[in-house]
């Protein structure tokens, strides 16, 4: 790396002191076997980690889309909360019967998702009414797939070692037809969003007409 400084009326104390402030931003990260925390650049992808519990916030599910199939239709959308990139190799969708699958990555990489970053879940990566999606499942209901029901049901995030890593339970009224149901975008802790009255229905509009805000932040609630 190249620092070039402009040094008008500085004396060395001061050059001295510029030094170690830069020294300090751009360290390494803790390469030490202490319990400290060395001030370093923030994580990359190629240092992309698994989640844990609590850092993958399930916020907005296509549950029952009108424009499209469900097999087509039907995405979930996931954000990132921790100050790492994560990768989400390994990680399964299921519910409390039968349903799991795990994620299938849309293209290289697309399973690495960065500090605050979204990931959307899709069961058909086109056709699905306009959503890019960086993940799949296989939509299929009767065991080894992974489907949402349009009356009730839970949606649970695993991770590749079994941990459950965010949960979510609906119930059919408040299900809307052709649209998403979105977390209220202040919502940012996967205990809240356990709570029905955080979520509305979308009310942007995707190419097929459907509503929803895949990729993006939510609408207001």
């Amino acid at each position: 790396m190249t620092l070039l400084f402009l040094l008008a009326g500085c004396g060395l104390s001061s050059f001295d002191s510029e030094l170690s402030r830069i020294d300090s931003i751009t360290a390494g990260p803790d390469s030490d076997s202490d319990s400290d925390s060395d001030t370093g650049v923030q994580s990359g992808p190629n240092s992309a980690r698994p989640p844990q519990a609590g850092e993958l916030l399930i916020q907005e599910l296509m549950i029952n889309p009108s424009a499209v199939s469900d097999a087509q239709g039907e995405y979930v959308e996931l954000r990132n909360l921790s100050t790492d990139w994560l990768n989400l190799g390994g990680v399964v969708l299921a519910d409390e019967d039968v349903d799991r699958s795990e994620l299938q990555p849309a293209y290289t990489d697309s399973l690495l998702v960065s500090p605050s970053g979204l990931l959307v879940v899709c069961a058909a990566p086109s056709g699905n009414g306009g959503v890019n999606c960086q993940a799949t499942i296989n939509p299929k209901s009767t065991g080894g797939g992974f489907v949402l029901a349009n009356s009730e049901d839970e949606v649970l995030v695993i991770s590749a070692t079994g941990q459950t890593l965010d949960t979510v339970r609906y119930a059919g009224p408040s299900v809307p037809t052709g649209a998403a149901l979105g977390l209220r975008p202040s919502i940012q802790d996967t205990g809240a969003n356990d709570l029905l009255g955080n979520w509305c229905a979308q009310v942007s509009r995707l190419s097929s007409g459907d509503a929803g805000t895949p990729g993006a932040n939510n609408d207001s609630c």
